[in-house]
């Protein structure tokens, strides 16, 4: 029956990362969403020496994780020895799988480092679990989990392992794995969600491989018109896709970068347009591109791709974004739009028109579109609205639309 002691850490993780590692002490070590994850290295070695204490520092400096809260001084990490029963051993191996599935249903949008010792009086092989402060997915910081909650999950994984456990715990674990079963809400509600991390690197003006992740996904998911297709476009612009946990609370895809695997990240951690279940729900009502615009927007991704043109794919995609949300098939659209867009005030404005010069320089959309629309705007800054009618010669007489009224950019972004 595996044991978990929590101590809270404060101040940098170089110092327990030291501790965990001199004079060779160390027999074992395992990485969750950093640089050697174990989950994508299965029977590698993974490094003992690896210096995880400098990746966690970074990160929280980054998100603004390691200043005071409240007036207290900011638990950067906690720590946690996971012991397993002296009177039912487990090898290092058995342990790894213990830790290891412990850890990431647990911690799995944290920083994890797991360091394997036996150096106790039985040399029994027990774990050190470094958690860092930061959630992954939004940034702010590791609200203390409860103890005992981590004790019934310890219990829970340790009897669907056939490892010793806590019989008399049962009925809090069967609780447990109720409201555990329950589907959380996303962790964040906007639709695209960019991180501070990912800011602060746009902002040095340096390559983010999250917003390259984001470019390709809203390339492919402009174009598909079906699951399958979506995930055959994927492929080709160089991005895998998988299932996360089925012990997640939220079902989700995982997108990572073909020649870095290590770079992954779930598609509601950019925001709720890229996870699983907007992007399949999507594909029920999607409008597929015309073939002609089709072939030359992939012309433009893969090009992009091939020669490592991160700031072309990311105009690309803010492109097919703009069309997308404003239901935009040719440049006469946007024209309407943006004259609709300045008499209303919006923000916006400029940015559809960056939308409408990279469209007509590439060549995506043409001229004049298959429908004629008509327009009208109201008092509100964010009520533009616009109908659809088949074109014809007929007259111009304006109708109000009866489809819901578009957000600006600047509400969705």
């Amino acid at each position: 029956m595996p044991y978990v002691k929590p101590i809270s850490g404060h101040g940098g993780t170089a110092r327990i990362m030291r501790y965990l590692t001199k004079d060779g002490r160390a027999l074992a070590a395992d990485y969750l969403n950093l640089e050697h994850d174990s989950r994508l290295q299965p029977g590698g070695e993974i490094p003992v020496s690896y210096d995880w204490a400098h990746d966690m520092d970074a990160m929280r400096e980054a998100c603004g994780t390691n200043e005071p809260w409240k007036g207290k001084p900011a638990r950067t990490f906690k720590h946690y020895v996971f012991s397993p029963d002296p009177d039912d051993p487990l090898n290092l191996e058995r342990l790894r799988e213990l830790t290891m599935e412990w850890a990431e249903t647990n911690f799995g949008e944290y920083q994890v480092a797991i360091v394997y010792h036996d150096d106790n009086a039985n040399r029994v092989p027990h774990a050190h679990v470094v958690v860092n402060n930061v959630n992954l997915a939004t940034g702010r910081r590791l609200q203390d989990p409860d103890p005992k909650a981590l004790m019934v999950s310890a219990q829970r994984i340790a009897k669907h392992q056939g490892i010793a456990h806590f019989h008399r715990d049962d009925k809090h674990m069967d609780a447990f794995q109720r409201r555990a079963a329950k589907e959380r809400p996303p962790e964040s509600r906007q639709r695209i969600y960019i991180r501070k991390a990912e800011k602060e690197i746009a902002k040095k003006g340096e390559y983010s491989w999250v917003s390259d992740i984001r470019s390709r996904v809203s390339t492919a998911r402009s174009l598909a018109s079906d699951e399958h297709e979506f995930m055959s476009l994927l492929a080709e612009l160089g991005i895998e896709v998988s299932d996360n946990s089925e012990r997640s609370a939220r079902r989700d895809w995982i997108y990572s970068i073909a020649d870095h695997p290590t770079w992954r990240i779930t598609g509601e951690r950019m925001g709720l347009a890229y996870g699983k279940s907007a992007i399949q729900a999507r594909f029920l009502m999607t409008d597929r591109a015309s073939p002609e615009a089709r072939g030359r927007i992939e012309e433009i991704a893969k090009n992009a791709i091939e020669l490592a043109d991160v700031q072309e794919l990311e105009e690309l995609a803010f492109s097919l974004e703009v069309n997308e949300r404003y239901q935009i098939d040719s440049l006469e659209d946007y024209d309407h739009i943006i004259d609709e867009l300045e008499r209303s005030g919006s923000d916006d404005v400029e940015q559809v028109r960056a939308a409408r010069s990279f469209c007509s320089r590439k060549g995506i959309l043409p001229q004049q579109g298959s429908q004629r629309r008509i327009y009208s705007h109201g008092s509100s800054r964010t009520s533009t609205s616009w109908s659809r009618e088949p074109r014809s010669s007929g007259s111009n007489e304006t109708a109000r639309d009866r489809a819901e009224p578009q957000k600006t950019l600047k509400e969705e972004r």
